[in-house]
């Protein structure tokens, strides 16, 4: 095992030392410029929506579920305000032998909280979304009563602050990182993984329990026997003829 690490390091330390280190630059290079563009076009995008919902005079998107969704278009908007530069910021340091490497490491370590807080704050209220989705398939009339615009509003202040606590963990709690990697990947990524699918799926069953419903309930009023349904079709054409 120890002949095998020494060996890939011996290995990635020759490709290093006599690689092609201007091909290495030019794909940098593209990736900056690539991050770049799409930094601003997540800002532009993302902020003509978040205009157009805070401007939106006929009130068309002041509902519970479009705050919520507000709050991943928030999230969206500031990745590429802050996400983006502070990742195009690292291309620029890390071929920097001036740097000093604790501020290096102070730079990874920032992006790594930006990219922790709006992941888990996506996650957050797309559960939320979709709970709430699946609450107004099986009953309207709570849905209506439950989900209001104070309770959105409240939701995705709350996720904000959550998401911010957890990802300053490390340095309120004193957790390596390796470890709190671990939690956010159980804790986060694959709880909410599941969750979402049990979601879709009582969705998907709570749909087709209530389609079904109505289809029958629809069947069932409109039993007139066929012999009159002709006559009703022959009378209603019969001036057409």
């Amino acid at each position: 095992m120890n002949n095998t690490l020494f060996s890939n390091a011996t290995n990635f330390s020759n490709v290093t030392t006599y690689g092609n280190w201007e091909a290495l630059e030019a794909v940098e290079n593209v990736a900056k410029y690539v991050l770049i563009a799409l930094a601003v076009f997540t800002v532009v995008t993302n902020g003509m929506v978040l205009l157009a919902m805070f401007m939106d005079p006929l009130k068309c998107f002041r509902t519970p579920l479009t705050i919520l969704i507000s709050g991943i278009v928030l999230a969206d908007f500031l990745v590429g305000l802050v996400v983006g530069p502070v990742t195009i910021s690292e291309y620029f340091v890390w071929n920097d032998r001036d740097v000093d490497p604790d501020d290096l490491m102070k730079l990874l370590r920032a992006s790594q909280i930006l990219s922790t807080v709006i992941i888990n704050v996506s996650f957050l209220i797309i559960v939320m979304v979709t709970a709430c989705q699946l609450l107004a398939i099986k009953s309207p009339k709570m849905f209506k009563r439950l989900i209001t615009k104070k309770l959105a509003v409240a939701w995705v202040i709350l996720t904000w602050l959550y998401a911010i606590f957890f990802a300053l963990l490390p340095e309120i709690t004193g957790i390596s990182i390796l470890v709190f990697f671990m939690i956010d990947l159980y804790a986060h990524n694959v709880l909410f993984v599941l969750v979402l699918v049990v979601l879709y799926v009582l969705m998907y069953l709570a749909f087709k329990r209530r389609t079904g419903g109505e289809w029958r309930s629809r069947e069932s009023q409109s039993s007139t026997p066929a012999f009159n349904e002709g006559w009703l079709q022959f009378f209603y054409l019969l001036p057409h003829t």
